[in-house]
């Protein structure tokens, strides 16, 4: 275990220097590319472990089950809500604003 714990704390550091060196490179495609999968790999870390360890565990436990579920919901729903108002958050490249000229 402690061994488990030692590999943590020497790794992440690690990466988040590597990450931090890959922001500030030049914007390019292979930049991109890298930050992406990345990104990928952290992104599904944190869904393995919601899904697979946390979730289970707490909705196997029978008490309060339909208020687990409902917080669920709202804290995905606060979440995407947040994403939606904060005007600098980037938007897929299949997303266009709508035109008002267009709408005549």
């Amino acid at each position: 275990m402690l061994m488990c714990i030692m590999f943590f704390c020497v790794t992440a550091p690690i990466g988040v220097g590597v990450g931090m060196g890959i922001m500030e490179l030049q914007a390019s495609f292979t930049t991109a590319a890298v930050s992406g999968i990345l990104q990928g790999l952290a992104c599904g870390t944190f869904l393995y472990v919601t899904f697979f360890e946390v979730l289970p565990h707490e909705m196997n436990n029978g008490e309060n089950r339909l208020l687990k579920l409902l917080f669920i919901i709202f804290g995905f729903a606060a979440v995407c809500g947040v994403l939606y108002l904060n005007p600098d958050a980037q938007r897929p490249r299949c997303y266009t604003q709508p035109n008002p000229a267009n709408h005549q």
